[in-house]
């Protein structure tokens, strides 16, 4: 119905040609084909990996939506918002997004959507080991796939296929390899009904890698061929590539080296002679290849792949680096566009309440409980509105200059990638570091979100995964008596975050300069007050000469936070003891 892919390269004036014949499809009277162009453009920039592109056209698609409404276009829109920060590795962003498209399948009660949602949360899950889960949500989402009938709607959707192939990824994963071939087998015999070559060119070359582990060499040879050979006819190369790294990998355990190293060398010039391979299997080969060559002791030829595995993953982040700051910026601006959304429902009820109070102040006195009750809920409503909109801020200040920081030495480890490997890979360091540390900020801003919920980890549980990382490389055994009904007290996010760095800022300290081997960490009620306790058996210091670094300036900004006190007691050779005594909300 419209040229879409044509219009790919023309970066300077795609939005423009879009634009104007979108414009025209809504002004003939007709917006619904105007909201499916912009889905179909959407996926199809995704097809080609530009998810900077895909993101601008869901915006289109939300500037026409009521979001807060449920609509077969609405579960469109958030689940492929949930694919754009799949691809760009926003695992925890996406399952919310994925979250919402689900509720809005349950409200439609349609399956083929509930189906496609499930199989969504089984991927985020899936990549973020959580495995176990993966499991349930790919079962469930199996469930409704098969209670499908005819299928009326316009856009692709995951297909039973979909699932029964991420189920046997999982089982991979989980070493549950008989229940991965039977699901992989599934796979592909609905790949088959379906005429999708790819899935099942894919569902063999999987087949045939856990008929690897399982060491029934000759079927998985068998496998992995058919697989491979049927990748290249359909002209799925970046799956064809998949099937040479299995050849040589499973040659290379039959201990037969010339074939191992015949499918690498093989592998490599289909990898040359193709373009526009996918850079994810393009990885998955080449560490194939380093764990192969390392087996024969081929020092110079994982020296060029491991090379080759750090060009291409320069190109990735530098890609990536590019499209996710526009991905990040769309996709808070419709979160904001969301909470505008229920800060103008919550202002419209309170104006409407608002008259029918003061009418029904005149006729029934009584009421006035009533209406005073609805007024604070809307108040409370207000505020979280409020509060949420000061949370996403400050998100996206935060992950702002975090992504400029990474983007600036992604730029600096490419420049210097030839004339100064040492120094590139200082900077990979530097860009993994600040990574981890942007989402561990980004994990305990979530945390402290969820409040006391059921599913939501405790302080101590949180606080003894930090410190055993932490505490058991320096040899610190630590004893924590935590009572979580005193820290549940306090529900303000800022504040039990506040409480979390506080805690997190003394372990650092204790691990970094107390030389002890003992310590322990207390937080108890005592009456109207939570105190904290942090002590240890170390070093000490004279606590009336002033200390270099910020540690202790920022525990104790943050006690004033709280209007709390703060205290160091030491002595040299006698230990360290940090008191927080906080005031109950």
């Amino acid at each position: 119905m419209f040229a879409l892919f044509p219009l790919l390269a023309q970066t300077e004036n795609e939005k423009a040609a879009y634009g104007l014949l979108a414009s025209s499809i809504t002004n003939s009277g007709n917006p619904r084909d105007s909201v499916l162009l912009f889905f179909k453009t959407a996926d199809a920039y995704m097809d080609a990996d530009r998810y900077d592109s895909a993101e601008f056209w869901l915006s289109k698609v939300g500037d026409r939506l009521e979001l807060k409404k449920p609509g077969i276009f609405n579960f469109y829109y958030h689940s492929r918002q949930a694919e754009v920060f799949y691809y760009n590795n926003l695992l925890q962003i996406g399952q919310q997004q994925t979250n919402r498209a689900l509720q809005i399948a349950l409200q439609l009660k349609d399956s083929f959507f509930i189906a496609d949602a499930y199989n969504l949360l089984g991927l985020f899950s899936l990549n973020l080991e959580k495995y176990r889960e993966a499991e349930r949500y790919l079962l469930t989402g199996l469930r409704y796939s098969n209670t499908q009938k005819a299928k009326t709607y316009h856009l692709p959707l995951s297909e039973e296929y979909h699932l029964q192939g991420n189920l046997g990824e999982t089982y991979v994963k989980l070493g549950e390899y008989h229940k991965a071939l039977l699901h992989f087998d599934s796979s592909i015999k609905q790949a088959q009904l379906k005429d999708a070559p790819r899935a099942h060119a894919l569902g063999l070359i999987s087949a045939g890698e856990a008929l690897m582990e399982m060491k029934m060499n000759d079927s998985s040879l068998a496998c992995t061929q058919q697989g491979r050979q049927l990748a290249i006819e359909n002209n799925e190369n970046d799956v064809a590539l998949l099937g040479f790294g299995n050849l040589a990998t499973l040659f290379a355990r039959k201990a037969n080296k010339e074939e191992a190293y015949k499918w690498a060398s093989i592998g490599l010039d289909f990898q040359q002679e193709k373009t526009g391979l996918n850079s994810y299997y393009n990885l998955l080969f080449f560490r194939k290849l380093v764990t192969l060559y390392k087996q024969y002791n081929d020092y110079k030829k994982v020296s060029d792949i491991q090379s080759a595995i750090m060009t291409t993953e320069a190109a990735v982040r530098k890609k990536n680096n590019f499209q996710l700051e526009p991905v990040l910026s769309s996709g808070l601006n419709n979160e904001n566009k969301l909470l505008q959304l229920e800060v103008e429902e919550a202002r419209q009820k309170q104006t409407q309440n608002n008259l029918r109070i003061g009418i029904l102040l005149i006729i029934i006195a009584f009421l006035i409980l009533g209406s005073l009750y609805y007024r604070n809920t809307l108040k409370q409503k207000l505020d979280m509105a409020a509060m949420r909109e000061k949370i996403s801020r400050n998100l996206h200040d935060d992950i702002g200059a975090s992504i400029s920081s990474l983007h600036i030495y992604s730029t600096i480890a490419q420049s210097t990638l030839t004339e100064n490997p040492v120094k590139t890979i200082e900077l990979l360091h530097r860009i993994s570091d600040q990574s981890k540390q942007l989402m561990e900020n980004m994990n305990d801003m979530v945390w402290s979100m969820k409040g006391d919920e059921v599913d939501s980890m405790t302080l101590e549980t949180r606080i003894k995964n930090y410190g055993s990382e932490l505490l058991t490389a320096k040899n610190i055994r630590c004893r924590y008596a935590v009572e979580e009904d005193a820290f549940n007290t306090f529900k303000n996010f800022e504040s039990r975050k506040n409480i979390l760095l506080i805690i997190k800022e003394a372990m650092n300290n204790l691990a970094k300069y107390s030389g002890a081997t003992h310590a322990t960490l207390e937080l108890m009620r005592k009456g109207n007050r939570v105190v904290i306790k942090i002590s240890d058996n170390g070093a000490g210091f004279d606590s009336s000469v002033k200390q270099k670094g910020n540690g202790l300036k920022n525990m104790e900004a943050r006690t004033k936070e709280l209007n709390g006190q703060f205290e160091v007691v030491a002595q040299p050779g006698k230990g360290t003891m940090v008191l927080v005594d906080l005031p109950i909300p």
